[in-house]
Parts: C-alpha cells; sequence; structure tokens
C-alpha cells in the first residue's frame, strides 16, 4: 500500500511536480497500479526500483502519460514568439550564429515549436537558419507531436489565412503540412532526471519552457533553471510563461521588447538561482508592516489597530506569523506562503485576503486572484494595491484598456506606487500612446528609489527596484527611437 504522502513524494522525485491536492486520488491510484506491477510491497520498495536509472526512466515515461496534462494550442502567448523570430533570430544570424539552436522544453503535442517553426516560415527564414528540438517527458504526447494532427480548439489562435496556408484539412481535424513538420525535431527528454549530459553542452541559444516550471516544486524549479543556465550559449536566451517570470532567479537577467519578457543569461553568474534571504528579522518585518508604503502617506493601520483587540493573540506573535508569510515569499516559495496564509488567523477582511490574492498572481491563478481583489475593493474602495492586482489579471487576459484604467486609479491613490505606472506606460506603448507612456514610465522611474521593500516584495514581480528602472529606461529609450524615426 502507498499513502497520499508517499505518492506525492515518488512523483516529485520522477517528474519535479508538486501536485495539486484536488489530484490526490489520481496521483495515489496511479503510483499504487505502478507497486503492483513491480511486486512492491510498499513505497520504500518502489524507490530502491527507481535507483535503477533504466528502469526509472521506464516508470517515469507510464507516470507520465497518466498524470501530465497537455493542454495547450498554437501560438499561445505570442508575443514572444513573434519577439523571438522578428528580432533576437535576426540578431543572432546577423552575427553569424546559424544555424540558431532553438530548445522547446515541455513541448506537449508540439504546438509550440511547430507554431515557431510557422512564424519562422513566414518570416522567410529558412530550415537550416534555425533547428528546432522539442522535449517532452510523455511518450505519447511525442508520438502525437510527430503525428500533427490537432483539432480545431488547438488552432484557435491561428488566423485562418495561416491555418489554409500551412494545414491539411482532415476528416477529423487538421494536419501540419511536410515542410514545418520538417522543421522540428522531437524526443523524450526530462528536465528533473539524473543523466545531465543533454544540459551541460551549453549549445542552445534561445530555451522556451512556458507554463512548466509552475507545476514543479521549489527543489525541481531550482534545479531546471540551473540546467537551462547549462544548455544555453553564452548570452542564451530563456522564454518563460507569464505566471513564471519570477522564476529565472539572479543568473538572468529581465529584457522586454513589444511587451514580451524574456531572460538573458549572465556572463557572470549572480549566485545562486533562488535569491533566498539568509535570514529575516520579524522586528523587521513588522517596522515594514507599519512604515508608510511608497512616498503617499497611506499606512497598514488596520494591522495595529486589530492587534489591540480584546482576545486576539498578542502582537509579538502576529508580527511573527507575518514575517514568516514575508521571509517565503522572499524565497520565492508561493506555494508555501500561501498555505501558511491560509492556515492563519490573519483577518479575511484585511491584509490576509490582500496577501492570498498577491500569492494567487504570482502563482498565475488569476481568477482568484481577481476575486479577492474585487471584494477587498467592495470594502475598502481606495486601496491602490487591490487595484493594481486587478490591473495585473485584466493585463493577464489580454484586456489591457480595463487594465491601464486600473493602474492609473492605482498610482493615483497611491502616487509613490512605481510598479502601476511601469505597467500602464508599457501598455500605453504597446497601444501607440507615447505621450501618455512616456509619463507613466517617467513617473514610475522617479518613484523607484522610494518605494518600500514591503512594496517591492509583494509588487515587483520578483524583480529588484534597479532591474525595474533598467527597465523603464529602456521603455523610453524606445519611444525617443521611435518618435525620432517619425520626425
Amino acid at each position: 500500500m502507498i499513502t497520499q504522502h508517499e505518492a506525492f513524494r515518488l512523483l516529485e522525485r520522477m517528474l519535479g511536480f508538486r501536485p495539486e491536492p484536488t489530484r490526490a486520488d489520481d496521483v495515489t491510484r496511479a503510483l499504487a497500479e505502478r507497486l503492483a506491477a513491480r511486486g512492491c510491497k510498499d513505497a520504500s520498495a518502489y524507490g530502491r526500483v527507481l535507483d535503477d536509472l533504466r528502469l526509472r526512466a521506464e516508470e517515469t515515461r507510464i507516470i507520465a502519460d497518466r498524470l501530465t496534462v497537455n493542454e495547450t494550442y498554437f501560438l499561445r502567448e505570442s508575443a514572444g514568439l513573434r519577439v523571438l523570430v522578428e528580432r533576437l533570430i535576426p540578431e543572432l544570424l546577423a552575427r553569424g550564429s546559424s544555424p540558431v539552436r532553438v530548445l522547446s522544453v515541455g513541448c506537449s503535442t508540439g504546438e509550440e515549436p511547430y507554431g515557431l517553426g510557422l512564424l519562422l516560415h513566414e518570416a522567410g527564414i529558412g530550415r537550416g537558419q534555425v533547428e528546432i528540438r522539442g522535449i517532452d517527458v510523455s511518450p505519447n504526447a511525442i508520438a502525437s507531436a510527430r503525428r500533427a494532427q490537432y483539432s480545431e480548439w488547438a488552432l484557435r489562435n491561428v488566423p485562418a489565412a495561416l491555418r489554409a496556408r500551412y494545414f491539411e484539412r482532415e476528416r477529423k481535424g487538421y494536419r501540419l503540412l511536410p515542410e514545418l513538420r520538417e522543421r522540428v525535431r522531437f524526443e523524450l527528454g526530462n528536465v528533473v532526471d539524473e543523466d545531465g549530459a543533454f544540459w551541460d553542452s551549453a549549445e542552445f541559444d534561445v530555451i522556451l519552457c512556458r507554463n512548466l516550471l509552475i507545476y514543479l516544486g521549489t527543489e525541481a524549479i531550482e534545479f531546471t533553471i540551473s540546467r537551462f543556465a547549462r544548455a544555453l550559449a553564452p548570452g542564451g536566451t530563456l522564454f518563460l510563461g507569464h505566471a513564471e517570470t519570477s522564476l529565472a532567479g539572479p543568473r538572468f537577467s529581465v529584457e522586454e521588447a513589444d511587451g514580451a519578457f524574456y531572460f538573458r543569461l549572465r556572463k557572470h553568474p549572480a549566485g545562486p538561482s533562488r535569491r533566498v534571504r539568509p535570514s529575516f528579522d520579524a522586528d523587521q518585518a513588522a517596522q515594514a508592516l507599519l512604515e508608510p508604503i511608497g512616498r503617499a502617506g497611506s499606512r497598514v493601520q488596520e494591522l495595529a489597530a486589530r492587534l489591540s483587540v480584546a482576545g486576539e493573540r498578542p502582537p509579538s506573535e502576529r508580527v511573527e506569523e507575518l514575517g514568516d508569510v514575508l521571509e517565503l515569499i522572499q524565497q520565492e516559495r508561493f506555494d508555501d506562503a500561501l498555505q501558511r496564509v491560509e492556515a492563519s488567523q490573519l483577518d479575511e477582511r484585511s491584509e490576509r485576503a490582500l496577501l492570498r490574492a498577491v500569492l494567487l498572481t504570482n502563482l498565475g491563478r488569476t481568477t482568484e486572484a481577481s476575486q479577492l481583489a474585487q471584494a477587498r475593493l467592495a470594502r475598502l474602495p481606495s486601496c491602490p494595491f487591490a487595484h493594481y492586482l486587478l490591473g495585473v489579471c485584466h493585463e493577464t487576459a489580454c484586456e489591457h484598456d480595463e487594465a491601464r484604467r486600473l493602474y492609473a486609479r492605482s498610482a493615483e491613490l497611491d502616487p509613490g506606487f512605481a510598479m502601476p505606472r511601469l505597467r500602464a506606460g508599457m501598455l500605453a506603448r504597446r497601444a501607440g500612446r507615447p505621450e501618455e507612456a512616456r509619463r507613466a514610465l517617467e513617473g514610475a522611474l522617479e518613484q523607484f528609489p522610494y518605494q518600500a521593500a514591503r512594496t517591492q516584495l509583494l509588487y515587483g514581480g520578483g524583480f529588484a527596484r534597479e532591474e525595474l528602472a533598467s527597465l523603464c529606461r529602456s521603455e523610453l529609450r524606445s519611444l525617443r527611437a521611435a518618435a525620432g524615426e517619425r520626425a
């Protein structure tokens, strides 16, 4: 027999996955079946089977086919792919880096690498100029990718003209044309297996790993990011999903173009891949919670008021609990921080709800985060942080006009809050509103040096002040360059 805890640990060992509690029965049942198939009486015996690398590879593939989710579609988060095709790959080719080597990690049934190949073909970049490799841990997913047969739903983001040009209509859907199928090579691969030779190559110019890390545990994320750094050529580029931008760590510097964030491998690593502070002082956390947020003078006074209410725990215990949550956020352990907040006795009407919204946003659970932000605004219409988080949720859903409105309101309520100005400026530039973008970005650049440490920690997306200020300057340079071109 096997317990749920044992099943979760085995799954994390094989795939790096930290499964959702809602999948506990599926995970436990699948591992129990593998124990029986291998004749193992308990989890320890099955663990010894996994010590054999050949058997572990077999078991991993079986479990991956059983438990991994392969929901994806063509041209998903297409802004990143277009920046890659229109800017980064041409720059590499101009420097003589031919062929450019691209790796799609967790490629599932092939939509991402094939979508990239489609855009390259449209741009006139030949097959011999760019090599695309897709890897996935699931044999069924790889087999499906090689067949290149897709449903109408998988092509929902492909314009009709491109669909007609590159897909053959079949009885049950569509099949990608041979000339595009030939642009991508697929193979089995697992980011957390123990055979590291593949990842020590430093041969890839670009790695795409979008919407995989959110399923991994903390150690598996650190391990995977470290492998990406070794697999990339000097100055290579990493693309992550929208919900994963805080996970790249200090081995990479952040860059942005046309609304897409990507990460450049630093020449000299800046330390461990996880930005973990060596120690944390609860008194400092208390001070941060009670000090002015930004230069607008808004304060977290609800906390102090509630701490004096009869019957509640002593202030020192309450502050320590909040300090623990902030420490977990500092370590980017968002799942653990969320569990701590949800298990706490912090008042749901105030900082608990806001902390939950922050953590859910970082975990990519924007529907839940949006509901919490809206509930907070129903009680406290002047909360700048709830407006900001709601704006992030709308931006993630590509509802950019509403996002800009919410960012503007957030900055109005707290003029010292730099983040909504930065995001509003980036959206305005993409919308062709250069003056609006310039004002917002200059305002953000002015405020970043003064933004409180707690505000930066909670709302900075995992980036340091100087990184975000650098991003502001880059956006402003692009605006000035565009104005010069028009002149």
